[in-house]
């Protein structure tokens, strides 16, 4: 099992990309409660700390499919690199603004566009494992590693 593993992410250099994909992901499931609860520590108001997290999760929904379309139409570094930079400077200022207990706008409009910019890192790895394999069950490896 590691074997096959161990070979698909050799192809053409896959494992710079599967672990690119991986560290992207790493925020995904932890940015949601990350902003709750760091907002109810420093507000005391957990409505608060909810609004702020479904404006990001709400940005992030409506606007992937949108750089999902930039990315077939340009590709994934001339999009995404700099999209990426922009969600990274957001979170930051999300998070300095949260310490300073900043106006509540600051929060929803840098957690909003900290979502608006996030894409979707994996639908990006997926696409690239399609490119890469050479076979359908290469692909399917490379699926298997990528949902583990």
């Amino acid at each position: 099992m590691l074997s096959t593993y161990g070979e698909i992410l050799r192809l053409n250099r896959a494992w710079r990309f599967s672990a690119a994909g991986f560290v992207l992901r790493l925020p995904m499931s932890i940015m949601p409660i990350a902003i709750i609860l760091s907002i109810q520590a420093a507000y005391g108001n957990y409505t608060l700390a909810g609004a702020v997290s479904a404006v990001n999760i709400i940005a992030l929904a409506v606007t992937a499919p949108m750089w999902a379309r930039f990315v077939d139409r340009y590709g994934q570094l001339k999009v995404m690199g700099p999209v990426f930079a922009v969600s990274a400077v957001a979170t930051i200022m999300l998070f300095v603004a949260t310490l300073q207990m900043a106006s509540p706008s600051i929060l929803f409009v840098s957690a909003g566009i900290a979502g608006a910019t996030w894409g979707s890192p994996g639908a990006l790895v997926r696409a690239r494992w399609i490119r890469t394999t050479d076979t359908v069950s290469q692909l399917n490896s490379a699926f298997a590693l990528e949902a583990a």
